[in-house]
């Protein structure tokens, strides 16, 4: 294995094979290799790395600037890790190079500083057999009969560049695009012959040429792409053999699952508004999303997730063909509407009740209630009185994990209105009934829990229910989930959040109701939910007096914690509130002895002197005690302060 090793100049060893080479060497020492054979190895070794593929990586791939300085560096360091296991058994100028390779570098080399697998400095690709253009002057039987006998996967010389199948399909989708298509004659030898493509790849590069020409409203073959997916979709996905997933390469087992994506993608180019798909494609477009729709698919049907997140349904609802296809179908709404502003709908309702039948030959999973439910909104547009109709059937509450992949779907993907606050009331109850269950169960993701609160808040500032009493969803929401007030703690944390970030100016109503609620909770003196209030402080939208108010009460509740911001914060407020700062810090350092309270030096020297030097004796009093406090603390920095 050493003797046929041929990579000694091109990268670096991976752990194991440095490891039986330096054990190898400490045991059998010289009588391992004769001095010619280690020669040839340490001279291999000494004519690496390549100095082209270290200026490939540094600038392709780093970012950074080459400079023969860094080269060298990396030459020292490659020498030092190649020569490592051979130490035993150098001789001659190999042994003197390696001896002052060691002297000028810090640490000896562990096996652990090798990687487990090979490395190599440069720059990994893929390329096809044949160029696009070498592709483009075949005739099209030759092209046809190439890219289904063509079936091999091995690196160039370099090592560095793949040449495998998904290279040629790229190649050969830009031959189809730019030398196909505009061709009659070529693009009718294609669709017609499709039966003969025996690689479901090639199937894809073609949709995708076709998406790529429909986007830039080369609308001139669409009825013919349209038909051509139709066929696509005439192959089913499967259940896989075995426990992976057939690729789309495989001539004997065939797999069109995405060759179907690409089709669902294909569809939602031709529903874009900007794309201005005619009219008449209307009944082909809803039977391609009918097809979609309804048809099996693997992933949904045997519950086998796409993303590793299983938890999930909305993210696996945009990654499965199917649930994907259902958003594609709502949007045919909108795409009919923009053309005929009081057109109606019957498509949608139509597919949708065949979705929802109890006859139905594959059930509505969850990442497809996920879909319906961030539709539902669009949905309410085209059709009200049949969306009001079948609400539970988009939230069926006598299913929880159908109904919460739904909700979820609602609140994540839509803003709060007033209207569907009106339609879903009895959904948001629903979800703080089971608020607790949801979360610990395998049900909600923190987006979802994060956009329950934000929904719940804003219909509490829109006056669509009151803070507390019959009727209050916020005093539930903090019944059900007093148990685990971390709930508590998030809400507030995101409240303060928003105001943070919001206008300087708000609505007089608004911060009314704003103030109600945190003196509600002010009230409650629960210090996990009301260190975050550091947050609230900073926000300008609310007047400043009330933020200090508000704090110097919640540092009689809460132990002091990270202060970076707040001490911020009470410096930009020290020129016109100097006695509520005061009030504030004096309180903050009362709290802190014994304590880490992290204040910057320049920080605490401004609202201190600023104390020291009021008029007010009370305001001087709380300065000065806040002094001791700090220094009691081995604040010396703070020593130069002198109280007047």
């Amino acid at each position: 294995s050493i003797l046929t090793y041929d990579s000694y100049h091109l990268w670096e060893y991976r752990y194991e094979f440095q490891q039986m080479i330096r054990r190898a060497c400490e045991h059998f020492k010289e009588a391992l290799l004769t001095k010619k054979e280690r020669a040839k190895i340490f001279t291999a070794i000494l004519t690496g790395p390549s100095k082209e593929d270290y200026q490939v990586w540094v600038v392709g791939w780093a970012g950074e600037e080459f400079t023969e300085e860094r080269f060298q560096e990396r030459q020292r360091r490659f020498h030092r890790m190649q020569f490592t296991p051979f130490a035993p058994v150098l001789f001659g100028k190999y042994a003197t190079d390696f001896k002052a390779l060691e002297s000028k570098t810090e640490g000896p080399i562990s096996d652990e500083d090798y990687a487990p697998f090979k490395t190599k400095v440069g720059a990994e690709g893929y390329r096809s057999p044949r160029s696009a253009e070498a592709l483009g002057k075949l005739t099209d039987k030759d092209l046809l009969a190439y890219i289904n006998k063509w079936d091999a996967k091995y690196y160039e010389g370099d090592g560095f560049t793949e040449i495998n199948m998904e290279a040629l399909a790229s190649a050969f989708q830009a031959v189809f695009k730019e030398w196909i298509i505009p061709d009659n004659n070529r693009l009718r030898f294609w669709l017609e012959n499709r039966e003969h493509i025996e690689r479901p790849i090639y199937v894809r590069a073609m949709i995708q040429a076709m998406q790529t020409e429909v986007k830039t409203k080369n609308l001139d073959n669409l009825n013919e792409y349209l038909t051509f997916c139709e066929w696509v979709l005439t192959h089913p996905d499967q259940a896989p053999k075995g426990d992976y997933r057939r690729p789309d390469e495989s001539r004997e087992n065939p797999n069109w699952s995405y060759a179907r994506r690409a089709v669902c993608d294909f569809l939602g180019i031709c529903l874009e508004k900007d794309v201005d798909v005619p009219l008449t494609c209307r009944t082909q477009l809803a039977y391609l999303l009918e097809m979609l729709c309804t048809q099996y698919d693997w992933h949904l049907d045997e519950k086998q997730p796409v993303i590793l997140n299983p938890n999930s349904p909305i993210s696996e609802s945009i990654n499965n063909t199917r649930s994907r296809a259902l958003g594609e179908l709502l949007k045919l709404g909108a795409w009919l509407r923009l053309r005929e502003p009081d057109a109606e709908v019957p498509e949608i309702t139509a597919i949708l009740e065949k979705r929802f039948g109890k006859k139905n030959e594959y059930p509505l999973t969850l990442p497809e209630y996920a879909i319906l439910g961030a539709y539902y909104s669009n949905l309410l547009n085209f059709n009200e009185a049949w969306t009001l109709q079948h609400k539970s059937r988009f939230f069926p509450q006598d299913a929880l994990p159908a109904w919460w992949a739904a909700f979820e779907g609602f609140i994540v993907y839509n803003d709060p209105f007033t209207s569907t606050f009106e339609i879903l009331l009895d959904d948001f109850e629903f979800a703080i009934q089971h608020l607790v269950k949801c979360k610990s169960g395998r049900y909600a993701g923190q987006n979802a829990l994060k956009a329950l609160r934000h929904h719940l808040f804003t219909y509490y500032l829109w006056d669509l229910y009151p803070l507390k009493g019959n009727g209050s969803l916020l005093e539930r929401y903090y019944q059900q989930t007093n148990e685990d007030r971390e709930h508590w703690a998030n809400l507030f944390k995101d409240i303060g959040h928003r105001l943070w970030n919001s206008k300087k100016d708000l609505d007089q109503n608004l911060t009314k109701r704003i103030r109600k609620f945190c003196e509600w909770r002010l009230g409650m003196e629960e210090p996990i939910e009301l260190k975050h209030f550091t947050t609230w402080l900073q926000a300008e939208c609310l007047d400043a007096e009330w933020r200090l108010n508000v704090y110097a009460k919640v540092l009689d509740i809460c132990k002091v914690e990270d202060s970076g911001f707040h001490i911020k914060t009470l410096c930009e407020m020290l020129p016109n509130h100097t006695d509520k700062v005061i009030e504030c810090f004096f309180k903050l350092t009362e709290k802190s002895r014994g304590a880490q309270l992290y204040i910057q030096t320049e920080e605490a020297k401004a609202i201190l002197k600023t104390g020291l030097a009021s008029s007010d004796k009370d305001v001087r009093c709380k300065a000065k005690r806040a002094l001791d406090n700090l220094l009691k603390s081995s604040r010396f920095d703070l020593l130069d302060i002198t109280p007047v």
